[in-house]
């Protein structure tokens, strides 16, 4: 799977640079970061650099409903590296969307992800009442 990819990456750079190949890259991206996640495993640098991407163009398109699960999948990454306060911004991240999309799940998993995070950063009480929402 990884060389059609990658061709199809570079493919992409033959293209003009507007939304359409943004998000023909996006969904790429996204492709990608599954790939390598299957792989390589999830705490590799191109997982991290496929998820960074997305956002990236995430943003670029305005597309905010489809940030949620790069957001998770960063902070995944950054909490098995214990890049915590990278881990901290995500997890508040995810939490912002998780409640402005009102989905019951996600927020559960926004709460789970930012307790998570305060333990390993040692903020205990801030991690009891994360997990306590």
């Amino acid at each position: 799977m990884h060389p059609r990819v990658h061709r199809a990456l570079a493919l992409l750079d033959e293209l003009p640079d507007d939304d359409e190949r943004a998000r023909s890259e996006l969904d790429i991206q996204l492709a990608l970061s599954a790939a390598y996640k299957a792989t390589l495993g999830w705490d590799s640098p191109e997982v991290k650099a496929a998820y960074y991407r997305a956002r990236e163009l995430c943003g670029r398109l305005q597309l905010q409903h489809q940030l949620a699960p790069i957001i998770f999948g960063l902070w995944s990454i950054h909490l098995m590296h214990l890049e915590l306060p990278q881990a901290l911004q995500m997890a508040q991240e995810y939490l912002g969307l998780s409640e402005q999309s009102q989905d019951a799940d996600m927020l559960l998993h926004a709460w789970i992800a930012l307790g998570n995070t305060c333990f390993w950063m040692g903020r205990i009480e801030q991690s009891r009442e994360a997990m306590e929402q």
